[in-house]
């Protein structure tokens, strides 16, 4: 079986992809049992501009951005919200996606609203992905590819 690990870089180069831009850049080294396969480039988001789009009732438009440590029960204990109430995603699209942590990437308790939801090509690296009584609404959900 192959391991499949990652190197990550923060560059201070700017990002634009899909209409997101960004004031730095991230490169991954993808690799494989220790040798490298190949490189991607991403923005960076931090999850505090992300806490507050959701808070604004704003799109999230994470195409191609890198993320550290998304967590859902994180906002709700900085929003004084219970680990049970639900927060809701607007517009949630996060094509290419490269999801890191430490633990785990944690959308538990999210109320996608009534949009297409988009992570095709998304990377969840390390840790686990916790959807734990997630909501769809009535959009297309599309989950394609996500390694």
């Amino acid at each position: 079986m192959s391991e499949i690990t990652y190197h990550i870089e923060i560059l201070n180069e700017a990002f634009e992809q899909d209409g997101v831009q960004l004031k730095r850049t991230v490169a991954v080294r993808h690799l494989t049992n220790g040798r490298e396969t190949g490189t991607s480039q991403y923005g960076l988001v931090e999850r505090s501009d992300i806490y507050k789009k959701i808070e604004k009732g704003e799109e999230i438009n994470l195409n191609g951005c890198y993320i550290k440590d998304f967590s859902l029960s994180e906002y709700r204990k900085n929003k004084g919200m219970t680990e049970r109430d639900y927060v809701t995603l607007h517009d949630f699209s996060a094509k290419g996606t490269f999801f890191d942590c430490e633990r785990e990437v944690d959308f538990s308790y999210a109320r996608f609203s009534d949009s297409n939801i988009d992570v095709k090509n998304a990377i969840f690296a390390n840790g686990v992905v916790n959807f734990h009584h997630a909501q769809f609404a009535k959009g297309n959900l599309n989950f394609s590819s996500v390694k």
